[in-house]
């Protein structure tokens, strides 16, 4: 197992590298969110790679390594598996986790993956609780929020980093021979032009019914209009006397 470095360790061999604007803006962006440096960004970034180019032979049988080799999909998905796993014990382990925790963190990481590798048509995985304060480091995520953190982290690692294309599943587009053919078989959701069109018609028809008077505001007034009105008769309000009160 590669060893971070940490950050008391000396940091005296250097590394100059030179890349692009907008990969530079990626990075600053990923080390944001993960409350990293953009140097220790990079560093993690790098130390994973060393990770996952690690073979497989002392894990998984000689045929299963084969197969997985030659199986993009089902390589990334039990990578996706192994990376959320490996990285949810040692968060846990640190932070000191309850077992019910790690499992909760867990099964959040597993919901994305299956969803994300295994979709049969349902919504996205969702989370139960509130919105986490902006700048919270997904170190400190609840074990919902972390789970669900740490598994789309993986998968978009995979798609930028290794160019993982072929498994990617979005919004509008969904590959449906992952495991039946060889990922060219796409099923495409409307385009953005579509989506925009569909909202200017459904806006356009809000307005002609609110015109010809089919539907109307939700105000005070028409709420209070349509609502069923009632006359129920006013029933005396029994009093108890002050002795009993008092326990006279």
């Amino acid at each position: 197992m590669t060893k971070r470095v940490t950050d008391d360790a000396p940091r005296d061999a250097g590394v100059s590298i030179r890349t692009t604007k907008a990969f530079r803006d990626r990075l600053t962006a990923a080390a944001k969110e993960s409350g990293r440096s953009l140097a220790q960004e990079v560093e993690w970034r790098l130390e994973r790679s060393f990770d996952q180019a690690k073979p497989t032979a002392d894990i998984f049988p000689e045929d299963v390594t084969t197969y997985l080799k030659g199986s993009p999909v089902p390589a990334s998905m039990v990578g996706a598996v192994a990376v959320a796993a490996k990285s949810i014990d040692a968060i846990s382990k640190d932070r000191k986790f309850t077992e019910m925790q790690a499992r909760e963190a867990l099964r959040a990481a597993f919901d994305v993956i299956k969803y994300f590798y295994l979709w049969v048509g349902e919504d996205a995985p969702e989370l139960d609780g509130p919105p986490l304060p902006f700048g919270t480091r997904v170190r400190d995520y609840p074990p919902q929020d972390l789970g669900y953190a740490v598994a789309w982290d993986r998968i978009v690692y995979n798609s930028a980093w290794n160019d993982e294309d072929v498994p990617q599943d979005t919004a509008d587009q969904r590959i449906m021979d992952h495991w039946t053919g060889d990922g060219t078989e796409v099923l495409r959701g409307p385009t953005h032009a579509e989506v925009e069109a569909q909202s200017a018609e459904a806006l356009a028809e809000g307005k002609r019914a609110l015109a010809t008077g089919e539907i109307e505001y939700e105000t005070p007034e028409n709420l209070a209009k349509h609502r069923p009105q009632r006359d129920l008769p006013r029933r005396p309000v029994p009093q108890t006397p002050l002795k009993d009160i008092m326990g006279r």
